[in-house]
């Protein structure tokens, strides 16, 4: 019975855990995300959402190789994780794309969070055959409740903020303002 219980757990952890990464994924994200707004409201506290996206991925695949992607994703996976609590969420939402859930954080705090990474990410190097890597992460924000009331507005908002920041010459954080962000 013990085995059973052990390879259910597995199987759920395998379900929920982007395997490249060991963040969550977006599977997880949908699940916790809806639990959770439904407790924030409860408790009127902010939740802020920040999506991350890496700078010129792409270019980063085709200079190095997808094995330095990978690095590089795990090395970025490594350092959501030294920036978020135990409360929070970091999974990787898709590709190159990580998303971050901020329990009980006002926007100015989750700027500043999104802020650290962004600077901690740039002096970030990783090593491949072909030589080093460096890379740079945009950055966008919304927060309940002032940017919407549940999860797809939140990450819509937030992903548009994103937008915004790549528009904007990369590199960046950006809150979201309006559809014009």
């Amino acid at each position: 019975m013990q085995e059973i219980e052990h390879l259910q757990a597995e199987l759920r952890e395998q379900y929920l855990i982007d395997p490249l990464t060991g963040l969550y994924n977006r599977r997880y994200l949908t699940e916790a995300l809806a639990r959770e707004l439904v407790r924030t409201e409860r408790e009127h506290a902010p939740l802020s959402i920040i999506v991350a996206d890496l700078d010129h991925f792409k270019m980063i695949n085709d200079t190095y190789g997808h094995q330095a992607g990978d690095t590089v994703l795990v090395a970025v996976a490594r350092l959501l994780k030294e920036y978020v609590r135990g409360s929070d969420i970091a999974c990787r939402y898709g590709g190159e794309e990580f998303l971050l859930v901020l329990f009980n954080t006002a926007l100015d705090d989750a700027a500043k969070r999104a802020e650290e990474i962004r600077q901690a990410a740039a002096v970030l190097c990783t090593q491949s055959e072909h030589g080093t890597v460096m890379l740079t992460i945009s950055f966008g924000i919304a927060t309940y409740p002032d940017h919407g009331n549940n999860a797809e507005q939140l990450i819509s908002k937030a992903d548009q903020a994103l937008y915004h920041s790549k528009r904007a010459g990369r590199n960046r954080v950006t809150i979201w303002q309006g559809e014009e962000a």
